[in-house]
């Protein structure tokens, strides 16, 4: 991941939001639209594909930060995590995309050279930074915020520049109140994080192991999607999409990651189309809406 949207608070120092390292990842986004509510016809698998779970790695790949479970670069078709929240997300991606993380509340794809990113989350709250401490702290009435309370908090967030939410719900799941905006740093904003240069804003505590903290700085811009998925026990999925932090690079990572996104299936039923799971057989023609 670039280096200006996450940051590891740990005191070993090397773990950020999945990903190892101790300075911000870019976080990179772009498009005011949200993923479609359904996928097109072209993007679904045919009624017989099975998607194959993230499971090992391909012979020689190593899985980002060394985290066991991705499963590497990944095939045309339809696939489906392994661990993360749990395995319920089912997606259909071109050849040449790969899954380089696969844990039970993280979740990466990268496009074909690298140049954009896909990162889910679950089981994450939103941080209380303070001006003095960015640790992965979660701000009080924050623990397990529904999709409602981050759309809230990031708009009010003085700190933060978003656009206006847009509806952003996928096939599979319920009432998931989806919602999409982009988020970039106000250029105003000042404050910093210890043994940091620089203004940065994080929103989001990761306080599983490895503890840590994401968010964005100068001149980064996140797509991001948060919805509640109720098949997860319940549970708030985030999604976030990144890519080059210029104009036209950022808008067209959002459009290409948007065609795995438009596939993403989010729990079981005959909505979903693909994906077995809770006795649902991925064989099951998809029905019409």
């Amino acid at each position: 991941m670039n280096a200006y949207a996450k940051l590891a608070v740990a005191a070993a120092a090397v773990l950020i939001v999945a990903v190892i390292g101790f300075n911000l990842l870019t976080g990179s986004s772009t498009g005011s639209g949200a993923p479609s509510a359904t996928p097109g016809a072209s993007a679904r698998p045919s009624p017989s594909a099975t998607p194959s779970a993230s499971a090992t790695a391909s012979a020689g790949f190593v899985c980002e930060d060394d985290l066991a479970g991705c499963a590497g670069p990944l095939q045309a078709g339809a696939h489906g995590s392994s661990l993360f929240g749990p395995r319920l997300i089912h997606y259909v991606t071109p050849a040449g995309w790969t899954n380089s993380i696969d844990t039970t509340t993280i979740y990466k794809l990268d496009s074909p050279g690298g140049g954009t990113s896909i990162l889910l989350w679950t089981g994450v709250s939103i941080e209380d930074q303070t001006p003095t401490s960015c640790e992965p702290v979660v701000m009080a009435g924050g623990n397990s915020p529904s999709a409602a309370q981050w759309v809230s908090y990031l708009s009010s967030h003085r700190g933060l520049v978003t656009t206006t939410p847009a509806p952003a719900n996928f096939p599979g799941g319920r009432d998931q109140n989806g919602q999409s905006m982009d988020i970039s740093m106000d250029p105003a904003w000042t404050q910093t994080c210890p043994g940091h240069t620089g203004p940065e804003v994080v929103f989001i505590a990761h306080t599983s192991q490895p503890s840590a903290v994401y968010g964005v700085g100068p001149a980064d811009k996140l797509h991001l999607v948060v919805l509640d998925t109720a098949s997860y026990g319940p549970a708030t999925v985030l999604i976030e999409v990144y890519g080059p932090s210029d104009e036209a690079g950022f808008s067209a990572a959002v459009d290409l990651a948007r065609g795995v996104m438009d596939t993403f299936v989010f729990g079981c039923g005959p909505s979903a189309g693909y994906g077995p799971c809770g006795g649902y057989p991925a064989s099951t023609p998809t029905p019409t809406p």
